[in-house]
């Protein structure tokens, strides 16, 4: 009981959000393919205790696909390059948008070009920390990679939270009228 107590605070929400996907992240880059099942239990985890279950579920449908294709296409460009087909990703992916509701939901409301800046410095450092850990490889160097990741994360990161933002929206006004 107070376990759950603790977790209808908003901010031990957040908090819980932010360490359940550092937990995973820091599992799939480490260990890949081979940490999908204890990552997909993080994901189960947050479906059981975090409110606005159906918001998150959209999001992830809408979102992830994204995130996967962009991936997908940097790595046919050339600007990734990975040992073995990373499964990993797409379960990274989910983790990620899964905190577009709870630990990052205050940047949906921000001006886009925040947005931008947040977007251009943490989308590519999360790619380099991954390549300092072997996790993907970066063919075109660090320079390149680096410039071409901040000029796609600059647009990727403020698009995705406006749409996930629309979404959240429509899904409230939606639930009103229900």
């Amino acid at each position: 009981m107070m376990a759950k107590a603790i977790f209808q605070n908003k901010s031990s929400q957040r908090l819980l959000n932010v360490v359940m996907f550092q937990l995973g992240w820091w599992l799939l880059v480490l260990k890949g393919n081979n940490a999908i099942a204890f990552a997909s239990i993080l994901i189960l985890m947050h479906f059981v205790i975090f409110p606005n279950k159906s918001k998150d579920f959209l999001l992830i449908m809408i979102l992830v696909p994204m995130g996967i294709i962009l991936d997908f296409c940097l790595t046919k460009a050339e600007i990734f390059q990975f040992t073995t087909v990373p499964y990993w990703l797409a379960v990274l992916w989910v983790l990620f948008i899964l905190t577009y509701n709870h630990s990052l939901f205050i940047f949906q409301r921000w001006h886009i070009w925040k947005q931008t800046l947040i977007g251009g410095l943490f989308g590519p450092l999360s790619y380099y920390a991954g390549s300092q850990l072997d996790a993907v490889t970066l063919p075109q160097g660090n320079a390149i990679s680096l410039f071409i990741l901040v000029l796609v994360w600059s647009l990727f990161f403020p698009s995705s939270l406006n749409l996930a933002r629309r979404i959240n929206d429509y899904k409230s006004k939606t639930k009103l009228k229900e």
